[in-house]
C-alpha cells in the first residue's frame, strides 16, 4: 500500500525516467532527485552539497559519476574572454542525454 498526502506546498514534480532505471543505484538516484529539488539557476558545489547527504565525500563521488555516465550530469569548464580557465559548472539534467 501506498499512502499518499495532498501536496499544497513545498513539493517537487520531477521526471520519472531516471528513478525508474535499474541500471542506477538508489544513492545515485537519491543525488539526482535533491538536485531536481533545487532552483533552476542554483550553482551545484561538490563541497555544499556533501553537507546534505551523511554518506560522504567517497559515496557521494561515486553517485556523481554513475550519473555522469548515465548521461545525467554534464560537467563544464569554463573559461574567461582569454581562454583562461574561470570556473566548472555542473549541470544536472531531468533526462539523460548520450554521455
Amino acid at each position: 500500500m501506498i499512502i499518499r498526502t495532498k501536496k499544497t506546498k513545498n513539493y517537487s514534480i520531477i521526471a520519472n525516467e531516471c528513478l525508474r532505471r535499474p541500471d542506477l543505484s538508489a544513492k545515485a538516484k537519491g543525488v539526482w532527485a535533491y538536485l531536481m529539488t533545487l532552483p533552476d539557476d542554483w550553482k551545484i558545489n561538490f563541497h555544499e552539497l556533501v553537507k546534505h547527504f551523511k554518506d560522504g565525500e567517497t559515496s557521494l563521488k561515486s553517485a556523481l559519476k554513475e550519473l555522469k555516465e548515465a548521461g545525467y550530469l554534464v560537467i563544464n569548464k569554463v573559461k574567461d574572454e582569454k581562454g583562461r580557465f574561470k570556473e566548472v559548472e555542473w549541470v544536472i539534467q531531468e533526462t539523460a542525454q548520450n554521455p
